[in-house]
């Protein structure tokens, strides 16, 4: 006879006659009864529990991709944010003054260059949709050679405006060749609207 004949769950639904049921079968039946009781309460124990922690794991992947890409995100933003206050600060030195007239003025005096020897020109500017580019002519006379390649040197290396060295032509003394009689060159830059 089967356990599920003797057991006829149909009829019987109050635990005093389970347990009576229960006693009433053999040995062997009692204990593939309890074995079959307990693999039934795992499996409806079990089966939620792994599918909730099967839904975690995959929800933990996809944070884990979320905070990366958030990382990223925010790294950029102050890197622009960054970049972009620069701009700002650039933007509001070089506005409404001479950068360059300054600059040539500046190297000048910190190379002990005399004044006189200098000569700044105007030169024709084009204005665009959002830089208008300035450049001034430059003539130097009576320049030694390592003062020369000094002066373009930190016009070229210049830190507070963006400067293009253009048209550079040298003349050297015939007499002594360590001696420029006349450099000339052009200096642009570019300055917002």
């Amino acid at each position: 006879m089967s356990i599920l004949s003797k057991l006829n769950l149909g009829d019987r639904w109050q635990i005093d006659d389970l347990y009576n049921t229960f006693l009433g079968l053999e040995k062997k039946q009692q204990i593939l009864a309890v074995v079959g009781g307990v693999v039934v309460l795992l499996i409806v124990l079990a089966l939620p529990v792994k599918l909730v922690t099967s839904k975690l794991g995959e929800k933990e992947a996809d944070y884990q991709d979320y905070a990366e890409m958030a990382g990223e995100f925010y790294a950029l933003k102050n890197q622009f944010d960054l970049q972009k206050g620069q701009i700002e600060s650039l933007t509001k030195r070089v506005k409404g003054r001479d950068p360059l007239k300054q600059i040539v003025i500046q190297m000048t005096d910190a190379m002990n260059l005399d004044r006189g020897k200098v000569d700044l020109s105007e030169n024709s500017s084009s204005k665009g949709d959002v830089f208008t580019e300035l450049s001034k002519d430059v003539k130097i006379q009576n320049i030694r050679m390592d003062d020369a390649i000094k002066l373009l040197s930190r016009l070229d290396q210049n830190e507070e405006v963006p400067i293009k060295i253009t048209k550079l032509n040298l003349k050297a003394n015939s007499r002594n060749k360590m001696v420029i009689r006349t450099m000339t060159f052009t200096l642009v830059t570019y300055r917002p609207n």
